[in-house]
């Protein structure tokens, strides 16, 4: 089920109604979710959660953008982001966010993805590899994000999908920027043994 999950995050959103965005507010203050015991997703703007295939809870966010800020003549479009997450026992495939996301790198295309660019951040026993893609029809942008969280003898598997609506005239963005900005993880350490 979480599979199916986390391959419905594939599908972009398209609704789309250009809006004003402000500076967002402080972290602390943001709308968060608990992902799973320790892992919160926090986000500056709309924060639901609604049932996905099989059950699974979606967490969903959207929130205007400006693209362009300094511009006198910005650009405002929306940002809408979708998140799953699962616990399972840790394996180093399933740790291996490159060779998963090369799994489902075909249906991607298939689907009119063009890859752009691929980041990655490992820090120990978290990684997470974003992989920024666009499509011409609808003409929009994603920024997928594979991330893993080791914890002991099980393994936290979190997909973010965040797709940018706008128009053309926006030009070159870093989107990956913009889910830094206005959506984050918050994890806590695993409690010992004795906490428990």
């Amino acid at each position: 089920m979480f599979a199916r999950a986390l391959s419905m995050l594939a599908l972009g959103l398209t609704a789309a109604a250009p809006a004003l965005a402000q500076a967002p507010a402080p972290a602390q203050e943001w709308p968060a979710v608990e992902l799973a015991p320790g892992v919160v997703f926090a986000a500056d703007g709309s924060v639901e959660i609604e049932a996905g295939p099989g059950g699974v809870p979606v967490v969903t966010f959207w929130r205007p953008v400006l693209f362009r800020e300094e511009s006198k003549y910005p650009v405002g479009g929306r940002m809408d982001c979708r998140v799953v997450a699962a616990t399972q026992g840790y394996s180093d495939a399933a740790f291996d966010l490159e060779a998963t996301y090369e799994a489902e790198k075909s249906q991607r295309k298939r689907e009119g993805h063009i890859e752009e660019d691929r980041a990655r951040a490992y820090d120990g026993d978290v990684r997470e590899l974003d992989i920024i893609t666009r499509r011409r029809k609808p003409h929009d942008h994603h920024v997928l994000s594979y991330i893993a969280i080791k914890r002991d003898t099980q393994l936290v598997q979190i997909r973010r999908n965040c797709s940018f609506v706008h128009g053309y005239e926006v030009g070159t963005v870093d989107y990956l920027a913009y889910v830094n900005r206005y959506t984050g993880l918050r994890i806590a350490a695993p409690k010992t043994p004795s906490e428990s």
